[in-house]
């Protein structure tokens, strides 16, 4: 894909993996509880998702994202989950104004850094590789 860009970040939670995929894996996609600058513009799940089942309901649902980017501009993003290993990593597409693949890691931190709380932790990675679903003028 021309223009692809990658997009990293990583988060340091006092949570175990466990609990925080409770909540980033949540087929009421949550996200915008703890992800700064992100709000929920819509969401969709599928007749076909089984409600019993919390992986499948996950991966029968999209939504969409708004996200603040630089001063004065946001991307609305629709993020299809396509892939879930409880409790480690959820991969996703992502349609709108940035498309493209995307993954959510989740890895044990039990000493991420000075200033860390005693007990368990983890580490979420997320990574995007995105590239803009429009052209840029003269582009």
């Amino acid at each position: 894909m021309p223009g692809l860009y990658i997009l990293p970040s990583s988060w340091l939670l006092d949570a175990t993996p466990e609990a925080v995929w409770e909540t980033i894996a949540s087929p009421d996609m949550s996200w915008p509880r703890w992800w700064p600058g992100c709000t929920l513009q819509e969401l969709a799940t599928g007749p076909s998702a089984d409600p019993g089942d919390p992986i499948a309901r996950l991966l029968g649902t999209t939504v969409r994202l708004q996200f603040q980017a630089a001063p004065g501009y946001r991307l609305s993003v629709a993020i299809h989950p396509t892939r879930a290993l409880r409790p480690r990593n959820i991969e996703f597409d992502a349609d709108g104004d940035l498309a493209g693949t995307g993954r959510m890691r989740l890895f044990p931190a039990s000493s991420p850094g000075p200033g860390w709380r005693p007990g368990p932790g983890s580490r979420l990675g997320s990574g995007w590789r995105p590239g803009p679903a429009w052209r840029l003028i003269g582009g």
